[in-house]
């Protein structure tokens, strides 16, 4: 088989994690470590659903039927494995995901996130994840701004292994009736190491690339562009061989442009339209302004930006009481 034809298998039979399953539920209970005192203030609950706080989470401990409503205890952290029931895994806002980051990033492994694609893409056994340098979701990139992959590649690749990194608008989504991934047409940019020019180990830049994937699974025109446009971006990397992914790294998403946050705005259709691929879950227009929705200190990228998770947002004196706030934190300033 040849590199080309091995490319294209493995974009169009490949199995994807899209169906990623939330790191929150609102029902079962857990047990997490320092919960803080319930207080006069804290209102009981059965779910996080009855939280009168955007927010709180209903922490419950091991077969109580009420718990308390807190902020998440550990400001979004999380572990991206494990028993499904533990504290760890339990302790994002509904909805939010366990985005795997590094160690030194969080002890646990891991952050919840409202953009995050925790896992890989593809399922591999047995050999190590490759790591994900750049673009990374803890920094912000201007539209102007040359944009330059970086992973760490897999110790000494046999001569008949493709290297692959794609660009995806979207979050990855799978066919599982035939194993594969199912929107092909949200690949923006892909890099295979069989076409030459433009790429060190472990780094290639965005004109080595090419735009997308043709219907027969060959590689689109060149890129030819050092920049992207602005909007919300996923991207991973994988090698494959003999027509099959033999190592893959997680997913990572970032953006490009400037942000939502602090603008003027009158409705949240006015947030979502100043990000192209913005989508109306992740942001909110709340007594005249644009707020990102967050996790976690994963969703607000850029310098002294913060996930305010143990903040509400309360109205000014005399203000009507927005109810388009959704459960979850903001971001915020330091």
């Amino acid at each position: 088989m040849t590199a080309a034809h091995a490319l294209a298998a493995a974009l169009l039979t490949a199995a994807s994690a899209a169906a990623l399953a939330a790191c929150a539920s609102e029902e079962p209970p857990h047990s997490p470590t320092g919960t803080p005192d319930a207080g006069p203030n804290r209102s009981t609950c059965g779910v996080s659903s009855n939280c009168p706080r955007h927010n709180e989470i209903c922490v419950r401990d091991q077969g109580a039927n009420e718990g308390t409503c807190l902020p998440p205890t550990r400001g979004g952290l999380c572990r991206p494995t494990g028993d499904a029931a533990s504290p760890e895994l339990l302790n994002c806002f509904s909805g939010a995901r366990c985005q795997p980051v590094p160690l030194s990033q969080s002890d646990l492994g891991g952050m919840c996130s409202f953009t995050g694609t925790p896992g890989a893409v593809f399922a591999v056994s047995g050999a190590p994840k490759i790591a994900l340098l750049e673009p990374s979701p803890f920094n912000t990139y201007a539209e102007r701004q040359a944009i330059t992959f970086r992973w760490t590649p897999p110790a000494a690749p046999t001569a008949d292994t493709a290297a692959i990194a794609v660009l995806m608008r979207r979050v990855p989504q799978r066919d599982v009736g035939y194993n594969r991934l199912s929107n092909p047409q949200d690949i923006v940019w892909i890099w295979s190491s069989t076409t030459p020019g433009g790429a060190a180990p472990g780094m290639v830049s965005l004109r080595a690339g090419h735009h997308g994937v043709q219907g027969d699974g060959s590689l689109g025109p060149s890129f030819a562009a050092d920049t992207l446009p602005a909007g919300r971006y996923w991207w991973m990397t994988y090698t494959i061989r003999d027509g099959g992914v033999r190592a893959t790294s997680d997913v990572f998403s970032f953006r490009v442009g400037a942000d939502v946050a602090e603008e003027p705005c009158e409705s949240v259709s006015q947030c979502v339209a100043r990000v192209p691929g913005e989508s109306a879950d992740l942001v909110a227009c709340i007594y005249g302004r644009c707020r990102r929705r967050c996790a976690s200190d994963l969703d607000c990228p850029g310098v002294g930006r913060r996930c305010a998770v143990d903040a509400t947002l309360e109205p000014l004196d005399g203000a009507v009481v927005d109810r388009t706030i959704v459960r979850g934190a903001y971001c915020a300033t330091r």
